[in-house]
């Protein structure tokens, strides 16, 4: 299974390094240098690596711990549980404030 890893360069740098694994031969990458030009549009290539959802997941995770969030994000989980804990507590003082009972 192909691992990679991300962490900080320097604690000073805005940039990340890389690690890429592969678990099951016990190896890892070492620097890619090779690079081919790309083929006409609608060509086939191959791609430079596959990997398993668990490692994406464990990327994804990393870098998150790094400090990338997604550009498309919406709040993360613990952020909508606090709005929704939020919303609770508003409605309830609104409740007790009015006199209504909450359904």
């Amino acid at each position: 299974m192909i691992e990679i890893h991300i962490g900080k360069a320097h604690f000073m740098s805005r940039l990340l390094s890389v690690w890429v694994f592969d678990k099951d031969r016990d190896q890892y990458l070492i620097p890619i240098e090779q690079w081919k030009s790309l083929p006409p549009p609608g060509t086939e290539f191959d791609h430079a690596m596959s990997i398993h959802p668990d490692s994406a997941q464990m990327l994804m995770d990393q870098l998150w711990d790094v400090g990338v969030r997604p550009t498309k994000g919406h709040g993360s989980v613990g952020q909508l549980d606090a709005t929704q804990r939020h919303l609770s507590d508003m409605r309830q003082l609104v409740s007790k404030k009015l006199g209504v009972e909450l359904k």
